[in-house]
């Protein structure tokens, strides 16, 4: 059993023997290592070994030879001109272990999901980790069927796995169409490629901090930016002022970053994210973005900014771009689209950007491969600048405030809690929302859905838990309510996503900030952006708690404001559970009194028992804190 992974570092448990107490990656190790220390702890539940079962028993292969470490830098590249950009060597990690036998044709029920697809790279840069090989280990590590297992990795990686997926994938928010989505805001944009390596080994700072503190901007897309704070507070214009995002947990040197910065004294940050684009010899190239609300103006601005890949201009890459846009934008914001592309003006990866080729978005700043875009404005005006130390120029736009951008707006209406309950309730699906297929008989209170299947573990007919059937019995009752599944609820339209739907808000329970099914749609893992939802499918084990913001943001629109100590999460698993401590949301294991797949898993379900009649605080796991209602009247070891 998977205990804990970062990227290619992995922590395998004896199955049965062990449950997962915590996990950490160690981002700031000392020493010369390229990889980061990766630790699980572990609570040992069981003193005898399983018995493997010669079927499910992986065949012993060869452990690949490691590879070498890294260089300390790339060769220079020329000065000339702006070239195709370098970042410091990858690290060398051990390559994965080779992929399972390449599946059947037949693979998924689909057509479509042919072996070339089953084929297709679709984690990383390394080729072992395919469409192919994903479905196989999330049916081995996750019980799933092969139709749900192929609808999750659909979802996870629709440009390159989504024919594999039976049930479709779902639409994604459209991006802004030619022309501006809002009113385009008076601003100041930068994009710069800070050779960070480079400076670095020649101690260039000084003279890099200079050439930023020559340029007004409110917006900075930084490439080859290893640490953005530093660069913010050594450039006294930045210092003090100007906030910004650099995700973490990027595969890569460095994050192959493509930090960004604003001007924190005039915008709030609304959202954040980024997504992987495409991969080179130096590791993973993502687009970053952050949607940002204009206090002066209450224009909302969506800021993406990228470093692309080297030698990779295809239009599988432009779309990748588009992407990162599309499913995170909103109708109605001004979009800034800044990078060191890595691609010219007329190559196929702009092309799918570019307005002047057919695109959505219009080139307003062409440095050569250092550019920015927007939804449709045009720019007042746009500078190259010598950007030494750096082989890049430092590439700037000027935008001023169209007629609709009213310069004092009515600040929005602020949700009023008491027009609403302000506590949310997420569930789990599978043996948490629901009962094992099947055990309806043994089960007190469960109730068997005829007709509705439910593709889970081993399949079978949907039985609603207790719990499910009685929500309103529980404090939960009246509190708003969400969902976060490992699982995909049977797929995209599925009658089981319906009669779920149907028990979380059947009245009077508040249910969804009283939107209706077909205005709220079941979003697959990560729930960010603007697409994000309250019911979220194919999250990772463990992880579960990521979701949370994007559902919070997602009511917080909708007049309803939810304090992180009144969000309640309920879940049949110890390790999902125990990702909730430290993040101010509360969590409980449940299903304790009734347990499946060796103990792992929940067999009946929640109940309302366990729920409770009112609140509580922390994070409780089976054994430790039993809920109200009485749990040891049911496990006769307490």
């Amino acid at each position: 059993t998977l205990a804990h992974r970062n990227w290619v570092d992995y922590i395998y448990t004896e199955e049965g023997r062990f449950s997962v107490v915590a996990t950490a990656t160690v981002e700031d190790a000392p020493g010369g290592s390229d990889h980061q220390p990766i630790v699980a702890v572990l609570r040992i539940t069981s003193t005898s070994a399983p018995s493997p079962s010669p079927s499910s028993a992986p065949s012993p292969s060869p452990s690949p030879s490691p590879s070498p470490p890294p260089s300390p830098s790339p060769s220079p590249s020329p000065s000339a001109s702006p070239s195709p950009s370098t970042s410091p060597p990858p690290p060398s990690p051990s390559p994965l272990p080779p992929p399972p036998p390449p599946p059947s044709s037949q693979m998924c029920g689909v057509s479509s999901c042919t072996e070339a697809v089953l084929a297709t790279p679709a984690v990383g840069p390394d080729s072992s980790a395919s469409c192919g090989g994903r479905i196989q280990w999330v049916m081995d590590n996750m019980g799933k069927s092969e139709a749900d297992a192929c609808q999750q990795v659909g979802e996870e990686f629709p440009p390159l796995c989504g024919p594999c997926a039976p049930e479709g994938i779902p639409p994604s928010l459209p991006p802004s169409p030619a022309g501006t989505g809002g009113a385009v805001v008076a601003l100041e944009v930068v994009t710069y490629n800070l050779y960070w390596w480079n400076v670095g080994q020649n101690n260039r700072w000084g003279a890099l901090y200079a050439t930023i503190e020559g340029q007004a901007f409110d917006l900075i897309g930084f490439q080859e930016c290893e640490d953005v704070s530093t660069v913010i507070s050594n450039v006294p214009r930045m210092s003090g002022r100007f906030d910004s995002f650099a995700p973490t947990g990027i595969p890569g040197p460095g994050d192959n970053p493509a930090p960004v910065a604003w001007d924190g004294q005039r915008f709030d940050r609304l959202g954040a994210g980024w997504l992987q684009v495409g991969s080179d010899q130096y590791g993973q190239r993502v687009t970053v973005w952050v949607r940002l609300l204009d206090r002066t103006t209450g224009a909302t601005v969506f800021f993406a900014n990228t470093h692309g890949p080297l030698g990779d201009c295809s239009t599988a890459l432009g779309d990748n771009w588009m992407r990162a846009v599309a499913d995170n934008i909103a109708p109605d914001d001004f979009l800034v689209y800044t990078g060191d592309f890595n691609c010219g003006a007329g190559s196929a990866a702009i092309n799918v950007l570019d307005g002047a080729a057919g695109g959505p978005l219009k080139l307003v700043a062409n440095g050569g491969i250092d550019m920015i875009f927007t939804n449709g404005a045009d720019a007042a005006s746009w500078r190259s600048v010598n950007g030494y130390p750096s082989d890049h120029p430092l590439v700037a736009a000027t935008f001023e405030a169209s007629a609709s951008a009213s310069p004092s707006p009515s600040p929005p209406p602020s949700p009023s809690p008491s027009s609403s309950p302000s506590c949310l309730c997420i569930f789990d699906v599978d043996r948490t929302l629901t009962a094992r297929q099947g055990y309806a008989p043994q089960c007190p209170g469960t109730q068997q859905q005829d007709g509705v299947p439910d593709s889970a573990y081993e399949g079978g007919t949907l039985v609603l838990s207790q719990l499910a059937l009685n929500l309103g019995a529980t404090f939960c009752g009246a509190c708003h309510v969400g969902v976060i599944s490992a699982g995909t609820a049977s797929g995209a339209g599925s009658a089981e996503r319906g009669v779920l739907f149907q028990r979380l808000t059947a009245p009077p329970l508040p249910g969804v900030a009283g939107a209706s099914e077909g205005n709220v749609p079941w979003k697959s893992f990560p729930n960010d952006g603007a697409s994000a939802s309250p019911l979220v499918v194919a999250a990772p084990e463990g992880r579960k708690q990521e979701a949370v913001p994007g559902m919070l943001s997602w009511y917080f629109a909708r007049g309803v404001a939810i304090a992180d100590a009144e969000v309640y999460f309920f879940d049949d698993k110890e390790e999902n559970v125990r990702g909730f401590a430290g993040t101010g949301y509360n969590a409980r294991e449940i299903s304790c009194a009734s347990r499946d797949g060796g103990g792992s898993r929940g067999g009946c379900g929640a109940t309302t028992d366990e729920v409770g009649a009112g609140p509580f605080s922390g994070v409780e796991v089976c054994g430790e804190a039993p809920p109200p209602g009485g749990l040891c009247s049911f496990v006769g070891s307490c």
